[in-house]
């Protein structure tokens, strides 16, 4: 790899996945690449941002560039290869990936890029490129993954960012649109502003990737600069759906209260969705504050009615828990966006099915229901056993098809269950009784995850073809996976096995 003589024009590229997923129609700048986006261009770079979701790629721009990053999400790992591999066939130029998947396939991803920052990027990046254009050793830049003289080297992590009091610059993502969210609803499309507070999340639950790219060290911005972002970001785009993408936004309960009333005294006139816990239930003032400021969302990362599978999960909650909290939360007239981990070793059909039955019972704003999603290339799983994974290719690895054996059902019998569910979840007739209950932008927002889940389940109508031929010779009658014969031939290489890269087509 050739160095220009000085790196001074940088593009930063988020690439799409292969397949329909749920941020195909979503107007969404990216807070990470956003962020880090700014702070170059603060460091006196030229720097474009073009996340394709939103806008194409200006190839003439990438090929004028002196550099190109990448965030890089797990189900865009093969698209993003392919940008790669393009540019590289064209132009010999200094490829840096991030984000939470090249910090756990770090190796994967320098089989096809230059290098790899690891967990925050925020001084990594801006380091890496300093230290290129003075010719300096990258064996002091921490944080850093590259190849070097045949070899991959893993320099030291870098602690955690303490100070992350910048301000977010979108007007240098290519083709962000201006139209009024009402505009964009009627070209089925939908736009999220994303707003950090915190980083960090003190909980450890089994399968979530916070703990390794964020720590569990919460770490908050000033007040001030939160609400200067809120700001300017609602002024440049048109807009005030605002998604805050704290890992855990009431982690540090009395701090969120104070961002709340600056937020209430600004009158910032916005609709906020925040990421929780159902913690925030047992505080009313909480509640009653997260309403008047705007508050009138809450994604929950709820995973599980069931409580052996959250015991798995590490929840630190019950199904008491869950539904004590929901009806709090509804009294105080905050609608519940809720999210479910489904498919461990404790999962049957019927509780799949309880959990639709209990997000329309508690009148849910939308449901997530996603399927256990591990891909250890480099370590061994936690939640089911590696050899239990038939399916490799990152396209899949979104959350929306089944690529492992569950043992209380087949794959197929699974993906049927989260398909169906989510067809009855977002009914014609579960919209229509929302709109004539007078709430219009729940409706709204109903039919537009409708339209979401219609269009993702054209990809997995594809895929289910794929997980009955594989799955055959691996149950019984009954449904209970025979799991001595899945782990003999996983280690024989037999049968299913026979690759671990095949394309699920």
């Amino acid at each position: 790899m050739a160095l220009p003589k000085k790196i001074i024009k940088i593009t930063l590229i988020q690439a799409r996945g292969n397949l329909f997923n749920l941020f195909s129609n979503t107007v969404m700048p990216r807070y990470g690449i956003t962020i880090v986006g700014t702070i170059l261009k603060d460091h006196g770079y030229d720097v474009q941002i073009f996340v394709e979701e939103i806008s194409p790629i200006n190839w003439e721009r990438v090929f004028d560039s002196d550099l190109i990053g990448f965030k890089v999400m797990s189900f865009t790992h093969n698209r993003t290869r392919e940008l790669i591999e393009k540019i590289k066939s064209a132009k010999d130029v200094p490829i840096v990936v991030g984000g939470t998947h090249p910090t756990y396939m770090t190796d994967e991803c320098l089989k096809f890029s230059d290098y790899v920052i690891r967990k925050e990027g925020d001084e990594s990046l801006p380091d890496l490129i300093n230290t290129l254009n003075s010719n300096g050793d990258l064996r002091k830049v921490l944080g850093l993954s590259y190849k070097a003289e045949g070899r991959l080297i893993h320099n030291p992590d870098r602690p955690p960012v303490q100070v992350f009091e910048r301000n977010s610059d979108i007007s240098l993502i290519q083709g962000y649109p201006r139209d009024s969210e009402y505009s964009l609803l009627l070209q089925r499309r939908a736009r999220l502003l994303c707003i950090q507070t915190s980083r960090g999340c003190p909980y450890n639950c089994s399968f979530c990737p916070t703990p390794k790219m964020f720590g569990r060290r919460y770490r908050m911005r000033s007040i001030e600069s939160v609400i200067k972002d809120i700001k300017n970001q609602m002024k440049f785009s048109n807009g005030s759906a605002i998604l805050i993408v704290d890992n855990n936004f009431a982690a540090d309960v009395e701090r969120t209260k104070q961002l709340l009333r600056r937020i209430i005294d600004e009158r910032i006139n916005a609709s906020f969705t925040a990421l929780t816990r159902i913690d925030v239930s047992e505080d009313e003032e909480l509640l009653h504050l997260f309403y008047r400021a705007g508050v009138r969302l809450l994604f929950i990362g709820l995973e599980s009615l069931n409580d052996k599978t959250l015991k798995i999960y590490e929840k630190k909650q019950t199904r008491v828990d869950i539904e004590k909290a929901i009806s709090t939360i509804r009294r105080h007239k905050i609608a519940v966006l809720g999210s479910f981990a489904l498919g461990s070793d404790e999962d049957t059909k019927e509780t799949i099915r309880d959990t639709v039955d209990f997000a329309i019972n508690n009148d849910f704003r939308g449901l997530y229901m996603f399927s256990l999603t591990e891909f250890p290339l480099e370590g061994e799983a936690q939640i089911y056993p590696i050899y239990r994974i038939f399916q490799y290719n990152w396209d899949y690895s979104s959350g929306n098809f089944v690529i492992y054996f569950p043992k209380k059902m087949k794959p197929s019998t699974l993906q049927r269950e989260i398909m169906d569910g989510h067809k009855k979840f977002h009914s014609k007739l579960n919209i229509v009784k929302t709109f004539l209950t007078g709430r219009r932008w729940s409706g709204w927002h109903k039919l537009y995850l409708r339209y979401m889940w219609n269009e993702l389940h054209k990809e997995v109508e594809r895929y289910i073809p794929y997980l009955e031929r594989i799955e055959q010779g691996y149950y019984d009658r009954n449904e209970e996976l025979m799991e001595d014969k899945v782990k003999d031939d996983y280690t024989n290489r037999k049968g299913v096995f026979a690759d671990l890269r095949f394309s699920g087509q």
